[in-house]
Parts: C-alpha cells; structure tokens; sequence
C-alpha cells in the first residue's frame, strides 16, 4: 500500500492511498481521498469511471468532495482482452455476466476494506456514482448491493436489466437515484428507438432508456408524485459543428409517504458529458448528485428489532448484563456499549461478542453507567436497545479484595484498540494457563502466556504484534484461554 500527500486545491492536506485488494480471485486496485480531519464517521462516495477509462479519469472531483466533508474512492474496472463488439478494454460488469469478474463483489470488498481499516468510515453513508458505463454500473449496485450503497446516480448511463424475470426486484428496501443525461447523447442513447455506439436501441430490450427507468423505479418505488424545476434554460451548446439550443430540466418523482425520490436531470441539447456550471449547464453533476445523496442514509430504509429483555444485576462488586439471545440465521455478533452518560458520547466503551450476557468488573464507585445493546445481522446493524444503568453506591471491599472462585476470560479493553489492549482473566487455584491469539482463519498468531500460574486475578497486553514482534493487520481477532479443563475464546477488533 503506498500512501502520499495530496494538496486538495486552496484548502486543508488530504491524504491519499491506493489499494490493491483480492477480490474474486484477482488483484483489484482502488484509489481513495481522506480529508485531514477523520475525528468523526465520514460518508463515502464511489466513484467510476467509464469504458475504456482509468480511475484517474474521475479525479478532478477530488477537491469538491474532500471539501464537502466525503471521501471520495475510485475504483478500476478490470482489463479483458478480446470482448465481443468492444475489443481488449476496461470495463464493468453491469450486467453480472458469469464469464466476467464480478464487480458488484469488488465493490463489496472495497467497501469491507475500508470499514475494516478505518474506524472513521460511516457505513450508513456509502453512495456510487459513475460516468457513461459506469453510470450502467451504479444502477447495479442498486440492484445487487442494496445492503451496503444507500443511494445511486449516473451521469450519461443506462440502466442494464437482466431479462429474467427477477432482476433488481427483491432488494428489500426502496432505493433513491438520481440520472443525469443529455438528449443528444450519440453514445448512450436518451430516447427509446434512439441511436447510439453500439446501434439502435431496442425498445423493451435489457437497456433501459432513461425513459424506461423512470417507469421502472416509479414503480417499485411507489413515487407518484411529480415535480419539474428549471435549472438552466436560454443557453446554447455547440455541438457536433452545430449550436443547440439548450435548458436543464430537473424531474422528481417522490410520494407522500416516504423520502425517496427518483431525480433525473434533463440536460435538452446535451451529449454524453459530466455537466458542468461552467460550461453553461446551470449546474455541476458531482454537487447535485452529492446534495441528493446527502438526504439518505441506510438506516433510513432498514429496520432490524434490537434485543429485547436486557436486564442488569448487581453483584457488589461487579454487574451482569443479560438479554435473549438473538435467533436470525444471519446473526454475526452482539456491541455492547458502555458509558458514563446516557447519550454514549463520553467515555464510550465497546464490546464485540457472541455471547448474550456480559460481567463488567471495571467500575468504580458511585458512579451511573449507561449501557445498551445491538447485533450484527448479514452485515446490517440492529436497532439499540433500551439504555439502562446502574450505580454501585456501595461495594463489598473484603469479597473485592478475595479471590477468584471461578475460571473466567474477559472481554479485553479497550475494544477496538490501536494498538495495546488489556486481556483480563481469573484463576480459582494454581494451573497451567495457556493463552494465544488467532486470526479468522485459525491460525495462532502470538502466545501471550503458556506456563504454570498462581490461583488470583490476572492481566496481560498484547500490542497488536505477531510472534516476530512484526504489526499485525487490522482486523478481527480470537483469544483463548485453556487452564485445566477450563477454555473459552473471546472476539477483539485491531484498528489502523
């Protein structure tokens, strides 16, 4: 991974990093922008560019959304050689085609990458846009990634429906686009029947005019209602040795009940470009389109029910949390949070785990925590729970001061971490104690301890390194305790 320093026009430094990730059995390469200040989440917008291109292509909107408060991602289509009709080239697969890489689960890696990697990333603020075909691909991620891109625009693509019968209708949830394009487009064409560079289009063929798409998602979005502002008109487009007449026209088709909309902006006299203000547009594609994203986010469309009878009890020097355990065949892991104020903005407290119940042998004396509890579901966050606390007004020091009556492991602190954490466990008499870190995959990476210990209350730190003493990844991690017959295994999250 190489990283550099990116000076984002007049403003504050952004940095810079290009990835190469394995997706598909291949090497897939991205480049994303950050700006120089990630102390809070931060919405991502992917960005693509179009047949033929390079990730470089779309670059210059690198300042616009680094100063918007975005980090903007580019990602590369795949180079395949000798395609029918177009030849050794870059492209998407729009179209899912089983011959060709998957790029709807590029995508997907991508944005696992980053979430994976920095801390700062909003997954409920993930959004895709491209240019031309990678317009056509941003209409896909509509239709096959609707569990992580909140919201899709292409400028000057098509929408691409497979003829199955079942394309892009069991999403689950409603799905905000906006479409920008010019009628006098020669490469993707406006019109149903219109000309374009691959030949005339077919009408009611797997290639939806813009035309047709708005029948479409009008549809399954239940948007009945329709609004026109003009954003441009008067103007003249040279185009093709000819001046056009030109306006921009913004259609929305929204409905009472609900948010989302489906945006398309006209732009009458236009070909195949990113509109831009300054070519006489009225408006500049990448700021409608990041004003439009910026209505949405994912939670907006999903609800998942949290877990429910979350109870707390007091144990005098400690507390035990209890909920019913989650039964979705998708379930990951329960966050348990902790803080010292009910809103959870000070002195925050996280813990990943499988289990439903969770002792908490690190308070203090009079003072009120607040905690509640949420899932991972296939990738999707639960509602939290109900918050409740608890204040320890008097604590028991002769059993605080004794000695441990049960073999425990628990959960490490902090957690996430970067890069030490704490790993805390009791012994209730003397024993060989063994305690190592895996990966995911079941390899061990380090041995922490591995000998024969006294009965009492015990700590050790990892510092996030393997048994070289080299960093590891970020990621997420097993530790596991065995002692006589006594074993139990705990999850914990590396930062970078």
């Amino acid at each position: 991974m190489k990283k550099y320093l990116l000076f984002a026009f007049l403003f504050s430094p952004a940095f810079a990093e290009e990835y190469s990730i394995v997706s598909g059995g291949t090497d897939r390469t991205f480049n994303a922008y950050f700006p120089s200040d990630t102390t809070e989440q931060i919405p991502v917008v992917i960005i693509m560019h179009g047949l033929g291109g390079s990730s470089a292509d779309m670059e210059g909107l690198i300042d616009y959304f680094i100063d918007s408060g975005a980090v903007p991602i580019f990602p590369q289509a795949y180079f395949y050689e000798n395609l029918p009709e177009i030849g050794s080239t870059n492209v998407w697969n729009f179209g899912a085609l089983p011959e060709l890489y998957s790029d709807v689960q590029f995508i997907e890696d991508l944005i696992d990458h980053m979430v994976l990697n920095h801390s700062f990333i909003d997954t409920n603020r993930v959004y895709a846009t491209g240019y031309s075909a990678g317009g056509f691909m941003s209409y896909r991620l509509a239709c096959d990634l609707a569990n992580k891109i909140t919201a899709v625009a292409s400028v000057g693509g098509n929408f691409y429906k497979i003829d199955d019968g079942s394309d892009c209708l069991d999403q689950g949830r409603e799905i905000p686009i906006m479409h920008i394009h010019g009628n006098y487009d020669p490469i993707v064409t406006y019109y149903i029947g219109g000309p374009s560079v691959f030949g005339q289009d077919v009408p009611n063929d797997e290639t939806l005019t813009i035309s047709e798409s708005i029948d479409f998602w009008t549809e399954y979005n239940d948007l009945t209602i329709e609004t026109i502002d003009t954003l441009m008109s008067g103007g003249w487009n040279w185009w093709y040795n000819v001046w056009l007449p030109s306006n921009s026209i913004k259609f929305t088709y929204s409905s009472e009940h609900s948010t989302t909309q489906f945006s398309h902006i006209l732009a009458e006299g236009g070909g195949h470009h990113w509109f831009l203000d300054a070519w006489g547009w009225g408006f500049d594609s990448h700021v409608e389109i990041y004003n439009f994203f910026m209505q949405y986010q994912l939670s907006d469309f999903f609800f998942i029910a949290p877990p429910v009878n979350f109870t707390i009890n007091d144990h005098e020097t400690y507390t035990v949390l209890h909920w019913d355990p989650v039964s979705s065949d998708d379930f990951q892991y329960y966050l348990l949070e902790r803080s010292t104020d009910p809103e959870f903005s000070t002195n925050l407290i996280t813990n990943y785990m499988l289990s439903n119940e969770y002792e908490d042998h690190d308070m203090e004396f009079d003072t009120e925590y607040f905690y509640r509890v949420s899932y991972n579901d296939g990738g999707e966050w639960s509602e939290h729970s109900e918050v409740i606390s608890i204040t320890l007004e008097w604590m028991d020091i002769s059993n605080s001061g004794g000695l441990p009556t049960h073999y425990r492991l628990h959960q490490n602190y902090p957690n996430p971490f970067n890069p030490t954490t704490t790993l805390s466990y009791e012994l209730p008499k003397d024993a060989f104690v063994n305690i190592a870190i895996y990966d995911m995959m079941g390899k061990k990476i380090k041995t922490l301890v591995n000998g024969l210990q006294t009965i009492g209350y015990k700590t050790i730190k990892w510092d996030a390194t393997n048994e070289k003493d080299h960093p590891v990844s970020a990621g997420l991690y097993l530790y596991t305790i065995h002692a006589d017959d006594f074993s139990y295994t705990r999850k914990m999250v590396v930062l970078k």
